[in-house]
């Protein structure tokens, strides 16, 4: 039994992970885009280290985003990976074009094909309404696991 805590837990800990990279992954490539020379701290500092857990089960995690896939994604991709070289998981990255994503979200989502971070918003046109996912039971609140899982950026976004 407590191992199947244990695996619950480090599950729980790298579905956070996948939606802090979610997050990261939609912030990094507008960093970029900020012009002129910033002093502000970085999202995540030079010296990050990912957490060294011994033992993880390998996990795969998949992210599905609207539109074209960023020019510069394969520096952020690398960053992203070298990041979380210690967390043995697998990171799959889709991009939908925006006028086939509500559509396509909802193929996936009858097909029962699972993301671990895709893009939803209020009821609107082009994406996927957030409320009915949470009523449906396909959202995870993550209020509790960000701080404690990623304090730099929750504190960039809070404080």
């Amino acid at each position: 039994m407590a191992s199947d805590s244990k695996l619950k837990d480090k599950r729980r800990y790298l579905r956070a992970a996948a939606t802090i990279l979610a997050a990261a992954c939609l912030i990094l490539p507008l960093a970029g885009c900020s012009g002129g020379d910033s002093n502000e701290d970085d999202l995540l500092p030079d010296d990050y280290e990912p957490p060294l857990i011994d033992n993880l089960e390998r996990t795969d995690l998949k992210f599905l985003f609207p539109g074209s896939e960023p020019k510069n994604w394969k520096k952020v991709k690398a960053e992203i990976e070298k990041r979380t070289g210690g967390l043995n998981i697998s990171l799959d990255f889709s991009w939908i074009e925006y006028s086939e994503y509500y559509q396509m979200s909802n193929i996936f989502d009858a097909s029962n094909e699972i993301f671990d971070a895709l893009v939803t918003a209020k009821p609107e046109p082009l994406y996927t309404d957030f409320t009915v996912l949470a009523r449906e039971g396909k959202l995870k609140d993550i209020s509790d696991i960000f701080p404690a899982s990623a304090p730099l950026l929750y504190s960039k976004f809070t404080g």
